[in-house]
């Protein structure tokens, strides 16, 4: 039979919290990396609202000439993934 791993963590540091080292351990995030982590993720965020807002514009000025159907959206997302 396989004997199941078991969950070490290093002796901690009088400094450092246990929520700490469990966290570097396990490949978690440190509490110190959060303000700049939500920073990107607003920037991340609003980049997709903007390219989002670009694609519906450009599918609205496309339709009185090309019709709404999927080929015309299918070559507004094309463009805007492609560039």
């Amino acid at each position: 039979m396989s004997e199941q791993p078991s969950l070490r963590f290093p002796e901690s540091d009088p400094g450092q919290s246990q929520s700490a080292i469990r966290n570097s351990e396990l490949g978690g995030i440190p509490h110190t990396d959060a303000p700049r982590l939500k920073f990107a993720r607003a920037i991340v965020f609003f980049g997709s609202f903007c390219l989002m807002t670009i694609e519906l514009v450009a599918g609205r000025v496309m339709a009185p000439y090309l019709g709404v159907s999927l080929y015309t959206w299918t070559s507004v997302i094309g463009v805007i993934c492609w560039a």
